[in-house]
């Protein structure tokens, strides 16, 4: 049994290019209506959909017009999500940016915001909220912190701290 093929888009001969941009768009909107996208993510979409590079390259150049895809806000927001609702760490958001599509530029340019202090404020906030639990070992506790994206430097002010605390 082989992989399912991408459903291919009814691009029939009968079909403008108006009435294919208009249902690419329609379908790039539906998708954003659930949460922001990066531009690979619409453009990835899109290609699934069946779509040809022409008829996606304007569908993300309109979107862009009227504001309804930025990656660098999106940056913003995913940081900004990462940092208050699940504390995480630089590099883990580094890497899921750019499993999202965005390049290196735009996420150096947006991760700036997240400060080595906000980082460690973060990694005590988790180990204080994993030792309310259970009692954890430090290298337990470690591990945690470096799955959750917490540079090495970081995790071991923090659980110094921590130690030297009690």
């Amino acid at each position: 049994m082989g992989l399912p093929k991408p459903a291919l888009h009814k691009m029939s001969k009968s079909k403008s290019r108006g009435e294919l941009f208009d249902s690419a768009k329609n379908h790039a909107l539906n998708y954003l209506s659930f949460r922001p996208r990066t531009v690979r993510e619409i453009t990835t979409k899109l290609t699934d959909k069946g779509f040809d590079t022409e008829i996606i390259s304007d569908v993300i150049q309109f979107l862009k017009e009227y504001k309804f895809v930025d990656d660098d806000a999106f940056a913003r927001m995913w940081i900004r999500n990462r940092t208050t609702l699940k504390p995480t760490g630089r590099q883990k958001i580094k890497n899921e940016l750019f499993q999202k599509g965005l390049d290196k530029e735009t996420i150096e340019r947006n991760i700036c915001q997240l400060q080595p202090e906000d980082e460690e404020q973060m990694a005590a906030f988790l180990i204080e909220k994993k030792i309310r639990r259970a009692e954890f070992s430090y290298k337990k506790l470690e591990g945690f912190l470096a799955r959750r994206g917490f540079s090495s430097g970081i995790i071991r002010r923090v659980l110094n701290n921590y130690s030297n605390e009690n």
